[in-house]
């Protein structure tokens, strides 16, 4: 459980580095 929590954190931030907007998704990182 938590290796997935780390890999999707993971992802967001990669995705935030691309310049997306997380405005897609319904959880917002703190």
């Amino acid at each position: 459980m938590l290796m997935q929590e780390r890999i999707f954190a993971h992802n967001i931030m990669i995705l935030l580095n691309k310049g997306y907007t997380t405005e897609k998704f319904e959880v917002r990182p703190v």
